[in-house]
């Protein structure tokens, strides 16, 4: 019989068991002698190197610790263990900016304007007046945390955010 590969499907704490969606692949995996489990990323009783691989499915809590994350990545990096989502396109694809890489290269984006963290900027002179509505969101997020919509006569409202979102037309 050929060697089984073991295979970590990465989650987090609230889908331990994955998604019904991703449930239905690990059956399917084993016709191929991939034996594919749930893990929860940041479980502090995983031993790891029993992984042949790991695959990034649902850690959609990584923006609530980040800097936890990005240690676990360099964790994951430093086992040696191959990893089916590159580890640093998931570093790059924390920070929201990657939108604006994306919009640099011509792929169409939702209208957005980036503002660096720590920037001192005039957010009334950066929102384009045919905007009627604007939504903020921290650069590193998931969902909608820490996203508000404002109405653009709320700019007062706007300026007391701090400006390390990122500005999106509604």
């Amino acid at each position: 019989m050929p060697d089984v590969m073991k295979v970590a499907f990465l989650t987090y704490s609230k889908a331990p068991e994955l998604t019904i969606s991703e449930r239905r692949l690990i059956p399917e995996l084993t016709l191929y002698g991939i034996d594919a489990e749930p893990v929860i990323w940041n479980s502090s009783n995983i031993q790891w190197k029993k992984y042949d691989a790991l695959i990034f499915r649902s850690t959609w809590d990584y923006y609530l610790a980040p800097n936890v994350f990005t240690e676990w990545l360099k964790f994951m990096e430093d086992l040696d263990l191959k990893v089916y989502n590159p580890l640093q396109v998931i570093r790059k694809n924390m920070h929201k900016f990657y939108l604006r890489d994306m919009e640099q290269s011509g792929i169409r984006i939702v209208p957005s304007i980036f503002v660096p963290s720590n920037s001192d900027v005039d957010l009334t002179s950066l929102i384009p007046k045919a905007w009627k509505n604007v939504v903020i969101k921290p650069r590193c997020f998931g969902g909608i945390f820490l996203t508000t919509l404002f109405n653009i006569d709320q700019i007062d409202d706007i300026k007391k955010t701090t400006p390390r979102f990122q500005l999106k037309e509604t």
